[in-house]
């Protein structure tokens, strides 16, 4: 457990404190950096600056209960339509059936029936220019340079943040074009 906690911390340029006397308990303090969205005001208080979409249609094709939930209700309340699949042989049907309407996809790249990546190419055939957003617990760097330039706009390490994630969906959605920035 602590050493999970500790490669979580690194990864986001974290640290943790220890302090551990006989009798008295153990106490640990984590330290995190202010993500991108948020204002530190003059009191040192940070403070999110909410990134609202104006009613796109995103697809989530995740099969975590603990990720898919959180994110979708996350997307909604800042003004996403959002569908949803739990593997990626799910999620090609349902851009089969919506695809015209969909402006980005959030895809796990380890789901069952079919991973992310291979859904992704089966949409991409669908609609050369769909752009995505890939989320996994581990993105190898060589991977990560190939695929962004087949149309993936976006990496996301697990666990992300809702506040980064919602700013790479609102990037990725100004990209797309869906929307018309003149209003």
């Amino acid at each position: 457990g602590l050493a999970v906690v500790h490669g979580v911390l690194q990864s986001h340029q974290g640290l943790i404190e220890v302090e551990s006397a006989p009798g008295r308990g153990t106490t640990f303090q984590v330290y995190l950096p202010v993500q991108e969205g948020y204002v530190v005001s003059d009191k040192s208080s940070a403070v999110y600056k909410p990134v609202h979409g104006t009613g796109e249609t995103i697809l989530v094709v995740e099969d975590e209960d603990q990720v898919l939930h959180p994110l979708t209700q996350a997307l909604e309340q800042q003004g996403y339509r959002v569908l949803t699949a739990r593997d990626g042989v799910e999620g090609v049907e349902a851009f089969r059936q919506y695809g015209d309407d969909i402006a980005l996809l959030i895809l796990d790249i380890g789901l069952p029936k079919m991973n992310g990546w291979d859904a992704f190419l089966k949409m991409k055939e669908l609609k050369p220019g769909v752009r995505a957003i890939i989320s996994s617990g581990y993105l190898d760097p060589e991977l990560k340079s190939e695929k962004l330039v087949d149309g993936v706009v976006d990496y996301i390490v697990k666990p992300y943040s809702m506040s980064s994630m919602l700013q790479s969906v609102r990037n990725a959605v100004s990209m797309n074009g869906s929307h018309d920035s003149r209003n």
